[in-house]
């Protein structure tokens, strides 16, 4: 039953981020192989102990009972996986805090260094109003791209990894060291971040287009690409007073405040910072109020999509840190008893040693007061071999004087 019960946790703590969505909703065993043969890294792993008729089967079941889709079911299935002890949770908040200061001051480097490019765009917002027909020139619609910018420097890009330990959730006299805060791989921040800002840059190509369709004549923007996401921002925000109020679908927020909160997606995404999950899921929040404040709904679906794919992962990493931290703490417990029955073998080995030292000292002791004795007494080893001598010849006289009678 143990086994069944370890096996189970495996299976979902390595299937977790695999099955969600739609594929929470698979039954049938094909469907289920199907899905996890596509991820051979998986499978690799699971397949050590177990058949890959024995993990079908258990997906399977877990997926049956939801406990995919219900963290609440999860939680009484797996309850060791969803906890982490309160100074493990303490060390967790003050890296993620750490690592957010961190990128803000090298995100705030690149925006001051970026203020004078933002600048060079004057020239086309002060024309916009004028509407003079003017377009454009070539080299100066080149200058308003992105890529040219280069990236920030190396040295102020913070690190990814926390090298500081944390305290084990048990008292052992080793630290762990820390898994947190949680970054994904860059590619796949890279990837997110340079689409979420593609899609921001087209919904508000779409949104002056379809509002302001004289200024992309004027301006000669005729695609989304044609300026970067933090003046195209820019320049709705100066437009703004003269569009009508149901443009926007303002909330709360003020809408210079929704446009401008962008503004970091952009510089991490230019400038290659790494940055935590839940900074990317802030950037994606961001963006997502951004797509929804100017009326893309299509883009505003699939950032609360890629959201919700981003916040699912990170769960799962999440709780495959859980795992890690319970199971190496216990191979360290284990280490730690065995050391100390090695400790308590070599302090008896030790003990011996000296004791049968001592035992050995007594017996030559032993050994030495009876020679003296015997030597104080006369009787020296030379006469003892003499007396041992004589006594054997008279054995033999006696024998020989038997025999010839």
């Amino acid at each position: 039953m143990a086994n069944q019960v370890e096996d189970r946790r495996r299976v979902y703590l390595a299937c977790r981020a695999i099955f969600v969505g739609q594929k929470a909703e698979l039954r049938k065993a094909k469907k289920v192989r199907e899905e996890i043969e596509r991820w051979p890294q998986v499978l690799r792993l699971l397949t050590r102990g177990l058949s890959i008729e024995n993990v079908v089967e258990i997906l399977r079941d877990l997926l049956a009972q939801n406990i995919f889709k219900s963290e609440r079911k999860a939680k009484a299935a797996f309850p060791d996986l969803f906890y982490s002890p309160p100074e493990q949770e303490v060390k967790r908040e003050a890296s993620e805090i750490d690592a957010a200061k961190s990128t803000a001051e090298v995100l705030d480097e690149v925006a001051s260094e970026a203020h004078e490019d933002a600048e060079c765009n004057n020239q086309v917002e002060e024309d916009v109003p004028k509407q003079n027909g003017e377009v454009l020139g070539k080299s100066e619609q080149v200058n308003t791209h992105s890529e040219t910018e280069p990236p920030v420097t190396e040295q102020a890009i913070p690190e990814p990894l926390a090298s500081t330990p944390i305290p084990t959730p048990t008292s052992l006299p080793l630290s762990l060291p820390s898994l947190y805060p949680t970054y994904i791989p860059y590619k796949a921040q890279h990837i997110i971040l340079t689409e979420a800002q593609r899609m921001l840059e087209e919904s508000c190509f779409e949104f002056t287009k379809k509002h302001m369709p004289a200024l992309l004549e004027t301006t000669g923007l005729d695609c989304a690409s044609s300026l970067e996401l933090t003046k195209w921002t820019r320049l709705l925000a100066k437009m703004a007073d003269e569009m009508p109020e149901t443009a926007f679908n303002l909330g709360t927020t003020p809408l210079k405040e929704v446009l401008f909160s962008t503004d970091k997606l952009r510089h991490s995404a230019v400038h290659r910072v790494p940055m935590t999950a839940r900074g990317i899921k802030d950037q994606l929040r961001s963006a997502t109020a951004l797509a929804f404040t100017l009326g893309d709904h299509r883009h505003t679906t699939q950032l609360e999509e890629i959201c919700y794919e981003l916040d699912n992962k990170v769960q799962a990493m999440e709780l495959n840190k859980n795992a890690l931290v319970h199971s190496t703490t216990a191979e360290l417990q284990d280490i730690q008893r065995r050391r100390e029955e090695l400790d308590k073998l070599e302090k008896e080995v030790l003990a011996n040693m000296v004791k049968s030292d001592q035992k050995n000292r007594g017996f030559i002791g032993a050994l030495l007061e009876d020679s003296v004795g015997r030597i104080l007494e006369g009787k020296t080893e030379m006469g003892t071999d003499e007396e041992y001598k004589i006594e054997e010849d008279e054995e033999e006289f006696s024998e020989c004087h038997t025999s010839n009678r």
